[in-house]
């Protein structure tokens, strides 16, 4: 399976899931902090989308 390098807008949507969902443990954020595992998965699925899938 040939990956790819995800597109700039990719990768950084996936970086902010994860560290929204990181700081979501230890300050509450609205409906984030409920759902944080739920958001670091979303998070990577991403970033695992953008490697798979040509977007750049």
């Amino acid at each position: 399976m040939p990956l790819h390098t995800p597109s700039a807008w990719t990768f950084w949507l996936s970086v902010v899931l994860v560290i929204l969902a990181i700081i979501s443990i230890y300050v509450r954020i609205p409906y984030i902090t409920v759902y944080t595992f739920w958001v670091a998965v979303a998070g990577y699925v991403i970033l695992v989308i953008g490697n798979i899938f040509k977007t750049a």
